[in-house]
């Protein structure tokens, strides 16, 4: 759903949604876990990871409000937002990163021995005008071959024909005399 390489507020806001959806899960998982020192430290980072997911929500949101309020004839779907998109996964973090959201999903699914529940994620609902304009751009270039297809096949078999060299060899000396009149004159 890229817009010439750059990521759109539909997809700054999907990211957004997937991202709380895990952490609702997580917080799920977090209830019960059994208490044991590595737990109360993978808790405590889980609080730090979730306070800095929270200021960066906060200001992704503004910055888009922001977007939107600048532009607002143009569609969500269409709007770049490259720079927001960046720092949702800034935020989210690397899996090298130990306070992160991927690493400490892991840690806690690990800890519970239960996954998260993947069922009822968040799926992309937006239009994707790239995508669109490659299927419409793919399928005049298959009309297009097939087309040269056809009309190679049709001069193939008036070539071969009594009637067919007839015509190309009028076509040819009508173009002949077309070019020497156009010399002599």
């Amino acid at each position: 759903m890229s817009i010439l390489g750059k990521q759109t507020v539909d997809e700054v806001r999907h990211l957004m949604r997937t991202v709380e959806f895990r952490i609702e899960q997580v917080l799920k998982l977090i209830d019960r876990l059994p208490f044991s020192a590595s737990n109360a430290q993978t808790v405590g980072d889980w609080n730090i990871w979730e306070e800095r997911w929270k200021v960066a929500r906060q200001n992704v949101l503004n910055q888009v409000l922001g977007l939107k309020l600048a532009n607002p004839l143009v569609s969500e779907a269409t709007l770049p937002a490259q720079a927001q998109f960046d720092a949702v996964q800034k935020a989210i973090g690397t899996p090298r990163e130990v306070i992160a959201l991927s690493p400490l999903v892991q840690r806690i699914q690990l800890a519970t021995g239960e996954k998260i529940d993947e069922e009822n994620r968040p799926m992309p609902t937006g239009y994707d005008p790239d995508h669109a304009a490659y299927k419409q751009v793919d399928a005049q270039i298959k009309a297009g071959e097939a087309a040269a297809k056809a009309a190679g096949e049709t001069v193939k078999k008036a070539a071969k024909s009594n009637t067919g060299l007839l015509i190309i060899g009028g076509a040819g000396l009508a173009l002949a005399g077309v070019v020497a009149v156009k010399v002599y004159l």
